[in-house]
């Protein structure tokens, strides 16, 4: 049996999981009001309260509108938000090669949920020709920035010689690393990487320790 027990796509617009660079802000008229003025983080911020329902009912094409405007203004989190609604088909059609383009741009500016979900589309060909180095390589950029998602799928690759060579030390290491964090789907992919050690070792592929 082969670990691959995460989604190759793995959407993110606030970031619950591991360090973010910009927390949702909730719905005010004085955030409307920044917005409508032309405040990039706060246009970001009324776009996600849009989306979510935070503060307000919620309505696509309003937060698509938002985020697209803070994304023009080259802000790192609306260009996140812009990559969400195109892969999800929130609030515009579902376009993966402009998800792709935004979540690059927001990656290039090194916010973590953007640079997993771009490892996601590299790892599953959607928008872009599959690579599986790049997958790894994004997926290990936002786990080194803390967010736990990253970190589990970062031990995926390694366990599974996913666009690096395999490595079953750093794949516990990094896997640990988020569960030590409370993060749930770490333990359930320890548990799972025992049970798979366990296996290789009846095949002969793993040594058994003295």
């Amino acid at each position: 049996m082969k670990i691959f027990a995460f989604v190759c796509l793995a959407m993110c617009l606030g970031g619950p999981v591991g360090a973010e660079m910009d927390k949702p802000e909730n719905y005010s008229p004085e955030l409307k009001k920044r917005a409508e003025a032309g405040d990039a983080s706060a246009q970001y911020h009324l776009a996600y309260c849009y989306m979510h329902g935070l503060g307000i009912g919620k309505n696509a094409k309003e937060g698509f509108f938002w985020a697209q405007k803070s994304a023009q203004q080259g802000n790192a989190s609306g260009q996140k938000a812009m990559g969400y609604c195109y892969a999800e088909g929130n609030g515009a059609e579902r376009d993966f090669g402009k998800a792709f383009e935004f979540f690059q741009r927001s990656a290039e500016q090194g916010v973590p949920a953007s640079q997993m979900n771009l490892a996601g589309l590299y790892n599953s060909g959607l928008g872009v020709p599959m690579n599986k180095a790049k997958a790894f390589e994004f997926y290990q950029k936002a786990a080194e920035q803390g967010n736990l998602e990253s970190q589990v799928y970062l031990g995926i690759c390694f366990f599974n010689g996913i666009g690096v060579e395999k490595n079953e030390e750093e794949a516990f290491r990094w896997v640990k690393k988020a569960a030590g964090q409370g993060y749930e789907k770490a333990k359930q992919t320890l548990d799972q990487m025992n049970g798979e050690m366990a296996a290789r070792r009846i095949q002969g592929q793993v040594p058994t320790k003295p």
